[in-house]
């Protein structure tokens, strides 16, 4: 069984992680883990991704143009924090990049020293 780690925003890519999530699921001999499963956990979210990442095969990304919330260790997105641990254990990553255009509901318009480019 290949495991396949999710990782994106928690809000505004709702039905972009839906989507990977059920097509992952589709597949024979594929299982999809995603934070919308996580459930209560001791430690932080960092911490608790990170470790459940580890054991994936394949790491999926979904970026738009939401930062996100950082992760404390890190100081960076959580996002960007399993994409960085993912990438120096050595795991096959497959990254979706949303257009520029991508709209973003008011409610979810994040500060500007986070939407701006780094």
């Amino acid at each position: 069984m290949q495991i396949v780690f999710l990782s994106s925003v928690a809000k505004g890519l709702e039905q972009y992680r839906e989507g990977v999530y059920r097509a992952i699921e589709g597949l024979d001999g594929y299982h999809c883990v995603r934070m919308e499963d996580f459930g209560a956990r001791e430690n932080t979210p960092y911490s608790e991704s990170v470790a459940l990442m580890l054991k994936c095969e394949i790491f999926i990304g979904i970026v738009g143009p939401r930062h996100g919330t950082l992760a404390v260790e890190t100081g960076k997105s959580l996002t960007e924090s399993e994409y960085d641990a993912a990438l120096a254990s050595g795991k096959r990553i497959l990254m979706f990049v949303a257009e520029e255009s991508f709209p973003v509901p008011a409610n979810l318009i994040e500060p500007d020293e986070l939407r701006i480019s780094r």
